[in-house]
């Protein structure tokens, strides 16, 4: 599991290079799936605040898939954000 967190956290490194395009965003989207909410969230923030994107923009740009994705993956893995 560590190995596939590992290879997530590159490629995330990676796809976070560089204009965001359709291309890149539908790349992420694979990432996301197969790797940890970490690397989730790590992509989130990098969207967020290091590329400028205001949520509602995000939402426009990845026609929500991105959220819904992110929202998926916490939910299969467990997780919450309720104490």
């Amino acid at each position: 599991m560590r190995m596939w967190s590992c290879i997530g956290n590159k490629l995330a490194c990676r796809l976070m290079k560089g204009p965001l395009n359709v291309q890149r965003i539908q790349d992420m989207r694979k990432v996301m799936l197969t790797s940890m909410p970490l690397v989730t969230l790590m992509m989130m923030y990098w969207l967020m605040i290091e590329r400028k994107y205001l949520l509602k923009n995000l939402l426009d740009l990845c026609q929500r898939n991105i959220i819904d994705l992110f929202w998926t993956i916490l939910i299969r893995k467990g997780m919450s954000w309720e104490p």
